[in-house]
């Protein structure tokens, strides 16, 4: 185990998830290391990087055990990285406010480093959990932000943060009653995803979002037409929630249409 470096273990962790008995072996070194090296950043990274191989009932006190070693590196990336991370294990368990509360924890330390990226990462997470707490016009305002930094270049990630944030707005959008700017924004989005050859998921989704925005707008055979294409890749995907949401809202489309 010794030739192994921190990278090497945590790799080795990520691929052998589904094998206990390995994964056990793995997880035992890292931390073993890190404790007997009192190498503080390694400690705290066990415990946020690890924290989702955890029981779902020992994972908050897992992530907290996190926190005194960050805040012993004095590193505010780290301290920030587990906030984060805590956020997302609340997002997770769909406590939105207490994921809203660390995540403004993360930015508060992230803030304070030069990692533009990571910044623009924390305030996209939080526009998601504002969109789900209702905040529609603060969310808009991160996802703008972000879109505007994401833009700017080329690369997939920054693509790919470019599409997750056109996809945040049109969230918001269609919650502030702004719903053919939605469909703008959505429309933007697919540009994207077919310009930089993302997944083809990426694309279905993408429209059947506007299909529920067409239903909205009163354009019921669009919103039927795109619904029903898009539902047998939801199946495919096992997203049998969003399939649902697809039938409900090509039921209503046929049901208002009749009332016209």
């Amino acid at each position: 185990m010794s030739k192994y470096s921190y990278v090497d273990l945590h790799y080795r962790i990520m691929d052998v998830e589904k094998d206990s008995l390995r994964l056990h072996t793995y997880l035992k070194e890292y931390k073993q290391r890190a404790f007997r090296e009192k190498n503080s950043e390694r400690i705290s990274a066990y415990y946020k990087n690890f924290v989702f191989q955890q029981k779902a009932e020992e994972r908050l006190v897992f992530i907290d055990s996190a926190l005194p070693y960050a805040f012993k590196t004095k590193d505010k990336a780290v301290i920030g990285d587990v906030y984060l991370t805590k956020g997302t294990l609340f997002y997770s368990m769909k406590d939105f406010q207490k994921a809203l509360d660390n995540h403004l924890k993360a930015n508060e330390y992230i803030s304070q480093t030069d990692d533009i990226y990571n910044k623009k990462r924390i305030k996209y997470k939080i526009g998601i959990v504002k969109n789900y707490l209702g905040y529609y016009e603060d969310a808009a305002s991160l996802f703008q932000e972000c879109i505007e930094y994401y833009g700017q270049d080329e690369t997939y990630n920054m693509q790919r943060g470019y599409v997750s944030s056109l996809e945040g707005l049109a969230w918001s959008y269609s919650k502030m009653n702004r719903v053919d700017e939605s469909n703008q924004v959505l429309q933007t989005a697919l540009r994207s995803v077919e310009k930089n050859n993302f997944s083809t998921l990426d694309g279905h989704y993408i429209v059947f979002k506007q299909g529920i925005n067409d239903y909205f707008l009163k354009n019921y055979d669009d919103a039927i037409h795109k619904i029903e294409q898009k539902i047998p890749f939801l199946n495919e995907n096992e997203d049998f929630a969003w399939a649902t949401v697809g039938n409900f809202y090509i039921g209503q489309s046929y049901w208002d249409m009749k009332e016209k």
